[in-house]
């Protein structure tokens, strides 16, 4: 399977592209604020994709019309979630960050719950 460290490594490789032939390597040389405004269109992009998605999904009585319909908001949904993935790896390659640092402190969470390990960065973070 290519990602994330398979797509991370390609984006690394594409860095040094040509931006005028290259999606990833015109991001990369507009730098962090370029590609901050991609990852917060895409990700405006798949919350209103997942809301519509949701909403098809819990009308009343649906219809047969309607698995269709659900079945075009799932591939909607899920191109925006492939689209928000993308280009958070793309600032992850452009500021050096491996994938495997994200992993692991993603592992350092496990088990703990969300709400808690919140509370935890916000004291730490406050100096307490």
């Amino acid at each position: 399977m290519l990602y994330p460290q398979g797509l991370y490594a390609e984006l690394l490789q594409k860095r040094s592209a040509d931006p005028a032939t290259s999606w990833t390597a015109k991001l990369m040389q507009g730098g962090t604020t370029s590609i901050s405004k991609k990852i917060s269109e895409e990700a405006t992009e798949l919350a209103l994709a997942a809301r519509e998605l949701e909403l098809a999904r819990t009308k009343a009585l649906p219809q047969p019309a309607d698995n269709q319909k659900i079945q075009q908001l799932v591939a909607h949904t899920s191109n925006e979630a492939a689209d928000l993935l993308y280009h958070y790896l793309v600032l992850l390659a452009h500021l050096d960050i491996p994938t495997e640092t994200v992993c692991a402190i993603l592992e350092t969470r496990r088990g703990t719950s969300g709400i808690a390990e919140k509370r935890y960065r916000n004291q730490d973070s406050n100096g307490s």
